[in-house]
């Protein structure tokens, strides 16, 4: 992530939409699921959600007011 963000910085100046269309979903009932398959999913949808988008968000720092 931070590779893409950095390449559309230095060949555009920025990037003015960035798309986070990524999850993961487990089917069944929750007494069926493990515990790490929860981790795994809780980890893929929350931190990924987070790590990525603090990519275009730190950018748009110098322009919040």
């Amino acid at each position: 992530m931070n590779r893409i963000a950095e390449k559309a910085i230095a060949e555009f100046g920025g990037f003015d939409t960035w798309v986070n269309n990524a999850g993961v979903s487990i089917f069944g009932r929750c007494m069926d699921v493990s515990i790490p398959d929860m981790k795994w999913m809780f980890d893929t949808n929350f931190w990924g959600y987070l790590s990525s988008n603090i990519q275009w968000i730190v950018p748009l720092f110098p322009y919040i007011t």
